[in-house]
């Protein structure tokens, strides 16, 4: 995992570690990182319990521990060689407080609702986009309320992969989107979703976890809203082509009955329709930038508060960020990501008050790639296609003037499935160095394990933390 700080045990002790590249990790220059504070073995297991600084003392290969959900990624073998872990893993996200940080109420949900895939043979080709359609009014009754909490249920193990999944609520339905409602599912891109305006309600990809709101704020359904009708668009990635795989894969949705203050909802930033026609050069760092500017905040009524932040690229991404611009300066990082993982996406919640958006400011959508190949990339649907997205979650929504804010050809107008935006801007500015060693060798992606780049932080960026413990 690249960017992970590392500690491995074994028999003889503890050792400092940090990765490079995927692969065998990279033995850090200067111990101490990682302290071991237990090990034992009880009955066949073995038990160990580590310790690290929240302010990392040798900040060129050891990394600070943020406030906030933190991927940790724990490994074993059977020996002490550092070897490839297989299915011998575990990903976690655990979240540390320090003393800045309101530790979110725990609010209980008066029932929940299975949203999943009606038993959809997935195709026996590499990428496949399914839709299937839900009448939430018809579901819920008469009453309105408000959705609080997200969780993802992903089948594994059956040849395919669940690449992402996206919920949209339907408004001003088209006559003919009544041929569509509660069917099962529809494989030819989805057209379903061009029979009405599409609001975002809730998207995981690869690697995500729960989506859980503040006790203040709730994603509404039900009558007099948007979400009455909703469709769930499905990317499924298929590359050995496995045929006779079905899916019923979705999300559990918790509903209180009591109304919250405040009414939630996403915010698309980005390339959202994948506009994009510059393809990404082969073996070579490359950055592309899109501006939500003035011709939509403009029209914004009143500020914004961010619950949380989602970046979305794809297999080659490298680095993503979504930046706030005010007066022309940038005022701050809404969302880092600085060692990029298309299989760990996930949705980062956001302490209330840390971050509000107000009318006028630009939203910066920026991502880094770099392709190993000698075939340049497209921009596209598939999974070995490329894409530059950011995802807002922001309340009131009232205030913001639709839901997407991204370039779709020459169009002008904000709102959904009608954006406006800046073009795509690429440039061949170098990346930072990102770890370093004791010779302060750069670690160039074209010739990985050559050395090593130097450490370049924000506060907002996420520690990953792996653990290869060796059974012994």
């Amino acid at each position: 995992m690249p960017g992970a700080d590392i500690a491995t045990v074994t028999e003889n002790g503890l050792q400092d570690m940090h990765a490079v590249m995927k692969g065998k990790p990279v033995v850090d220059c200067h111990q101490g990182g990682w302290g071991l504070a237990m090990m034992s073995v009880v009955g066949g297991w073995t038990k160990i319990r580590l310790t690290k600084p929240v302010k990392a003392e040798d900040t060129t290969q050891d990394r600070d521990v943020p406030s906030g959900p933190v991927l940790i990624i724990m490994a074993f073998g059977p020996d002490r060689t550092i070897s490839y872990h297989q299915s011998n893993r575990k990903i976690a996200t655990h979240t540390f407080y320090n003393g800045n940080v309101v530790i979110p109420e725990t609010v209980e949900a008066d029932f929940a609702v299975d949203i999943l895939m009606r038993n959809y043979t997935v195709p026996s080709q590499t990428t496949t986009y399914a839709c299937a359609s839900f009448d939430v009014e018809g579901a819920l009754g008469a009453a309105k309320y408000h959705a609080i909490k997200f969780h993802p249920v992903i089948r594994e193990g059956r040849g395919y992969n669940v690449h992402h999944i996206l919920m949209f609520g339907c408004a001003e339905l088209q006559p003919t989107f009544e041929k569509y409602i509660d069917v099962g599912a529809e494989g030819d891109g989805c057209r379903m979703g061009f029979e009405c305006r599409r609001y975002l309600l809730w998207g995981w990809a690869a690697g995500g976890h729960d989506m859980t709101l503040p006790s203040n704020a709730g994603i509404p359904f039900g009558p007099n809203t948007k979400n009455t009708k909703i469709i769930m668009e499905f990317h499924y990635d298929n590359p050995l082509q496995t045929s006779g795989a079905v899916d019923d894969s979705g999300v559990t949705v918790s509903f209180t009955k009591t109304l919250r203050p405040d009414e939630a909802g996403f915010y698309n930033i980005g390339d959202p329709f994948v506009q994009t026609k510059t393809p990404i050069p082969p073996l070579k760092d490359f950055t592309i930038k899109f501006d939500c500017g003035t011709p939509c905040t403009s029209k914004m009524t009143g500020p914004v508060t961010v619950l949380g932040t989602w970046i979305h690229m794809h297999t080659i991404g490298i680095r993503g960020a979504l930046q706030q611009y005010r007066n022309g300066e940038l005022a701050q990082t809404l969302a880092s990501v600085d060692y990029w993982d298309n299989s760990m996406q996930r949705f980062v919640p956001v302490e209330q008050g840390l971050m509000t958006i107000h009318p006028n400011d630009t939203l910066r959508t920026v991502c880094n790639y770099y392709d190993p190949t000698t075939v340049a990339v497209n921009f596209g649907p598939a999974t070995t296609d490329e894409m530059c997205m950011g995802f807002l979650l922001v309340y009131p929504l009232s205030n913001v003037p639709g839901t997407v804010c991204g370039p779709l050809g020459t169009s002008s107008m904000c709102g959904p499935m009608f954006v406006e935006g800046t073009a795509a801007v690429s440039d061949d500015t170098p990346l930072p160095p990102r770890w370093g060693e004791c010779t302060n060798t750069i670690y160039d992606p074209a010739s990985p394990g050559d050395g090593v780049a130097a450490a370049q932080w924000s506060s907002s960026i996420s520690l990953i933390a792996m653990l290869l413990a060796v059974a012994l």
